[in-house]
């Protein structure tokens, strides 16, 4: 039997379909590593008492765009960039990691 799957996968934006049902669980675990960062990074927060652990690039990125406590500077906007490559897997994700912590140290909010 052919059986039809949803994956919503909120890197894409948007649900995508695939076929094959459970055989297709490798992929969605590919899909959802390549952004994983080797070390999290920790930053000031004003939510998450007072601190948040940024473990992938997604998770920078929404970071970025929903708690960023600076100015949108170039080296923001390349982070995002970077960030969102990540997460479709066009360039590595300590890639990501670092333009988030060059960034990040405009607005002096790291942690670790």
């Amino acid at each position: 039997m052919h059986h039809q799957s949803a994956l919503d996968v909120a890197s894409f934006g948007c649900p995508i379909r695939l076929s094959g049902g459970a055989s297709n669980l490798p992929l969605k675990a590919n899909i959802m590593q390549h952004d994983r960062f080797d070390n999290p990074i920790v930053v000031k927060s004003e939510a998450e008492g007072g601190q948040q652990s940024l473990r992938t690039a997604r998770e920078a990125r929404d970071f970025l765009l929903t708690s960023w406590p600076g100015k949108k500077s170039e080296k923001y906007r390349a982070a995002i960039q970077a960030c969102h490559d990540a997460e479709l897997g066009e360039k590595p994700a300590m890639a990501a990691r670092r333009a988030f912590m060059t960034a990040s140290r405009e607005v002096d909010i790291i942690l670790n």
